[in-house]
């Protein structure tokens, strides 16, 4: 069974590409244009949360097992 990992600032999905073997990805946020279109592509069923100072914590409580960021 897979963990469920999400990212923050997350370019164009290193991480996602390096652990998918392990990990679910439950969402990713990133706001620029050009990485944004291809997580888009390559992850279209990963929800893109942009600006990671408007996501509401909350709502991923206890469903998230990793946190990767990128800054």
């Amino acid at each position: 069974m897979k963990l469920c990992a999400a990212t923050l600032c997350s370019g164009i999905g290193a991480p996602e590409h390096a652990l998918a073997d392990r990990y679910d990805f439950t969402f990713c946020a990133e706001i620029e244009k050009f990485p944004s279109t291809v997580l888009a592509h390559h992850y279209p069923e990963t929800p893109n949360l942009g600006d990671i100072t408007k996501i509401d914590g909350t709502l991923w409580r206890d469903k998230i097992d990793i946190i990767i960021g990128g800054p």
